[in-house]
């Protein structure tokens, strides 16, 4: 029953939008100077019945893309992306090079340095920093590598 009222309804409302539609419209000018539109032409005035077309506003052709920009910006794209994958191969590898100096200063108690010039063993304090400085640096350029 409620399908049926609703059929019912939306057809009343399609008629009734048709037929809205479908009437004319018309143009005149008063005594005025004044012009004046409206769906009844004016008695004993000259009036001008407009098209009721609906107006469609014109679609804007297509731009045709140039291939040299087209060549251009495959270009440009390429050098970014060897660019991108050079420094990520740059940074993995100061990763695994960090990693590998983390692991020899916590494995080796008696760490050997150079320092000015001339090779001294780190003391258990300056290992200690040094550990932290490296965990540091893996923890602040590393993460998720």
């Amino acid at each position: 029953m409620r399908l049926l009222s609703v059929m019912v309804l939306a057809a009343t409302l399609l008629q009734g939008a048709a037929s809205v539609q479908a009437a004319p419209i018309y143009k005149w000018v008063d005594s005025n100077g004044q012009t004046h539109f409206g769906s009844q032409p004016p008695a004993g005035l000259e009036s001008q019945r407009m098209s009721s077309k609906r107006f469609t506003p014109p679609v804007p052709a297509p731009q045709p893309t140039a291939d040299t920009s087209n060549d251009t910006q495959k270009a440009i794209d390429k050098k970014v992306i060897q660019q991108v994958a050079k420094e990520q191969e740059e940074l993995r590898q100061y990763c695994v090079d960090m990693r590998t100096r983390l692991a020899h200063l916590k494995n080796n108690p008696r760490m050997m340095a150079e320092v000015d010039g001339q090779t001294v063993r780190l003391s258990e304090d300056e290992r200690q920093q040094r550990i932290k400085d490296v965990e540091g640096k893996i923890a602040d350029n590393c993460k998720g590598m």
